[in-house]
């Protein structure tokens, strides 16, 4: 069978998989008594080890396969869930992770499982020898044993198992009853034949048996068998019957129903005669069930992407026609127009939706991250997760695991002190970082603050000045948010000695540089022994948003509509200036002021009159003078190549409908 056109849907999967035993996993270090937890993380590992085998991935199945194992102990109480064995299936979790992303890059698997599969396991607990012997069974099967035993035969209660590596059990099964019944004739069988064929199947049996043999010629059929752990027989015991009479409650017996296969209940009902309120109730039943079904399909992002690639060519030529009908003047155009823009509109709002993904596809990374780095530096850590489900656009999201990796390491590192420390400040032993995201406006905010160490600002400034950034007169004149910017400067590193978490100086820049080509901004507060908090901000699709076109002489610009709370025409006297920098009063404010023509614009217009457009983003508000305001326009952001990548002020460019290229505003630049 060729697997390949099954491969991305097995690494989306696995990947879910891998994800819940990660985050029960963390549940179960905190409450290792709660069975029903590993209950959970069992079906995710046996799944996983059974779609790996479908694969022909053989060290994901068997790693899998033993994780599956441990945890199948721990749930039947075979073994205690020590810290010791906890540690073992984070670390076998990480292997896994690593198998599959090996998969995803090489499309095989590279690195070695041996020392996992190999390494030492806990110690079973003890179990008396009646106990693991005995088994009951009701009064319905007591007399059919008392009769074999009228006739002659001997009983034995036989407890088959396969190995843990056995792929093949039903067909083991079937070899072991064919020689099994050469012997005599099984009595009573615990288990459902139904089971041998599932996944889940743990190759366990217990029966009762009629024979004339022996002990020992049950137990030798192990040497005519291959793959089985053992078969182990004894004297059935008349002590061993079941207390309960056959006369069970209605309830359990539904139970049992339900449990059996949905195929069985099909083939059930066939052969009867359904009343019409039966019908009804199933019709109901089978829309209810198709509803769910087609609730939600599974879409490769690459036809996504070419359907909003599409789009935005429409959205261009949109454009073009509202710039011909400007010209024409024609009224039955305008009207079209005007139902093909609420049409559009309607569209982009479905397109940008199923592009808009929640951040918890790359918040569930952190909790074993964060629980392992914690670990190793001997930091007693509380991470706490806020608004994951909060959406950006895919292509905002895929881009955000490193930048938010560094900030959390950073936290980690040099934020959180140690319990000792902590305890002498007068602090719980137990550090606190916390994660959250939410929407604010047109934008995404993502806090990561911990309640540690704080900034040393003196710190940095001593730095800065040996590094001969800076000299020490001009760092004089800086203030503290102004040094606090030197965090982000490559080389940058205060920590004391060089570890694999710090000290390079290589981190705090690349979470700047990766954010700001994602269109948005970071920034910090910081406080010395209460903690520090880092603000990113970003824009919630980097593809169509609705702009304000103004003009500064021949040059067209694009300014983010969301971000304008106003526009208001002001005169060169109601400028003033604060210590060299024009402001603006307005509504009870002082807005700092900022000038277009001086910033981007070849041409300087001498006019005296100006539209200001009064801009909020995430940090401040301001406003900026412009000569002309062409009007509102929805627009198809695309990145900057090339030479142009590294303009400052801008984050991207626009085609416009006549053609012409209009570079929009990086509303976050006029902080710097």
């Amino acid at each position: 069978m060729d697997t390949n056109e099954y491969l991305d849907m097995f690494l989306e999967e696995s990947d879910e998989h891998i994800q819940v035993m990660s985050d029960e996993m963390l549940k179960f270090e905190q409450n290792p008594k709660n069975i029903d937890i590993v209950a959970v993380m069992f079906r995710s590992a046996h799944t996983l080890k059974g779609m790996a085998g479908t694969m022909g991935f053989e060290s994901t199945q068997k790693l899998t396969h033993t994780i599956e194992n441990m945890m199948d102990d721990i749930r039947n109480e075979v073994i205690e869930p020590t810290q010791e064995t906890i540690d073992f299936m984070f670390k076998g979790i990480e292997r896994l992770e690593l198998l599959l992303n090996e998969i995803r890059e090489y499309g095989s698997e590279r690195s070695g499982i041996n020392d996992l599969i190999n390494a030492e396991k806990p110690a079973a607990k003890e179990t008396s020898v009646n106990e693991e012997a005995e088994l009951v069974v009701n009064d319905m099967e007591k007399d059919i044993i008392l009769d074999a035993k009228e006739q002659g035969s001997n009983v034995f209660t036989v407890s088959f198992q396969l190995r843990d590596d056995c792929l093949l059990k039903g067909i083991r099964i079937n070899m072991f009853f064919k020689e099994l019944n050469n012997l005599g004739e099984v009595l009573s069988l615990k288990q459902n034949e139904e089971d041998w064929e599932k996944e889940d199947f743990d190759g366990h049996i217990d029966l009762i048996f009629a024979t004339s043999s022996n002990k020992e010629d049950i137990e030798g059929l192990i040497s005519k068998l291959s793959e089985v752990e053992f078969i182990k027989a004894s004297l059935w015991e008349e002590t061993q019957v079941e207390i309960k009479t056959e006369n069970v409650p209605d309830e359990p017996e539904q139970e049992k129903e339900e449990a059996k296969p949905e195929v069985t209940k099909v083939t059930d009902e066939k052969f009867s005669t359904p009343t019409p309120e039966t019908n009804k109730a199933e019709e109901t039943k089978s829309a209810d069930s198709h509803r769910k079904q087609t609730a939600s399909i599974r879409v490769n992002l690459e036809k996504i992407d070419s359907l909003m690639g599409l789009f935005e060519e429409f959205i261009v030529e949109k454009g073009r026609l509202q710039n011909i009908a400007e010209q024409l003047r024609d009224k039955e155009l305008f009207e079209s127009l005007e139902r093909l823009v609420r049409t559009s509109t309607e569209m982009q709002t479905s397109l940008l939706s199923m592009r808009m993904i929640p951040l918890d596809t790359i918040f569930n990374r952190f909790p074993r991250m964060v629980r392992n780095t914690s670990k190793d530096l001997g930091k007693n850590i509380n991470f706490v997760i806020e608004g994951a489900e909060t959406e950006l656009d895919r292509t905002v999201v895929e881009e955000l695991g490193d930048p938010l990796v560094h900030l959390l390491r950073n936290s980690l590192d040099h934020g959180v002190e140690m319990p000792e420390t902590r305890k002498e400040r007068g602090k719980s032993e137990q550090g606190t970082i916390l994660l959250r995201a939410y929407h604010k406006g047109n934008e995404a905010i993502i806090e990561i603050k911990d309640d540690g160490n704080g900034i040393n600002v003196q710190k940095i400034k001593d730095k800065i000045i040996k590094q001969n950034v800076i000299t020490e007169k001009e760092a004089d004149l800086l203030s503290d948010d102004q040094i606090i910017q030197y965090i982000f400067s490559s080389g940058m590193s205060t920590a004391e000695q060089i570890t694999n978490l710090s000290g390079r100086g290589v981190g705090l820049d690349v979470v700047k540089t990766k954010i700001e080509s994602l269109g948005g901004s970071v920034k910090v507060e910081t406080e010395v022994g209460v903690g520090t908090t880092f603000i990113i901000v970003l824009p919630l699709t980097l593809s169509i948003i609705q702009s304000l076109l103004v003009r500064q002489g021949e040059q067209t610009f694009a300014v983010p509509l969301s971000n304008v709370l106003e526009t208001i025409f002001v005169e060169s006297e109601q400028i003033r200036k604060i210590m060299d920098q024009e402001v603006l009063y307005y509504r009870n404010e002082i807005l700092t002021t900022h000038k277009y023509s001086e910033l981007f614009a070849k041409e300087h217009s001498g006019d005296d009159k100006h539209y200001a457009l009064i801009i909020q983003n995430a940090f401040q508000k301001y406003a900026l003078l412009v000569n002309e305001i062409v009007g509102q326009q929805e627009i198809v952001l695309k990145p900057l190549q090339g030479y142009a990548k590294d303009l400052r002020g801008v984050t991207g460019a626009t085609v416009l409908g006549d053609g012409s290229v209009a570079f929009v505003l990086d509303i976050n630049f006029f902080q710097q």
